[in-house]
């Protein structure tokens, strides 16, 4: 089982590239508003401490070869 650790702030160095993967550093949207699909595309807003507000575009994807996953909508739920 996969072990996720929730950070509130990652730290990016001016000019960096990060990539953000399934099974290390990524962002996990809780609740959503509506079901994502994949390959559909979604906006959202990144906060930054010195850069502000940045609109990003998301694209919803599943790791290669990877079977259709099932419901997680208790996934992030407390305990």
């Amino acid at each position: 089982m996969l072990n996720c650790s929730r950070r509130q702030r990652v730290t990016l160095e001016p000019g960096a590239v990060v990539d953000f993967e399934v099974e290390r550093l990524h962002i996990m949207f809780i609740s959503p508003e509506r079901q994502l699909k994949e390959k559909e595309s979604f906006s959202a807003t990144l906060v930054f401490e010195k850069a502000g507000r940045v609109e990003v575009e998301f694209a919803v994807q599943r790791k290669a070869g990877e079977a259709a996953p099932e419901d997680h909508s208790g996934h992030g739920a407390s305990k």
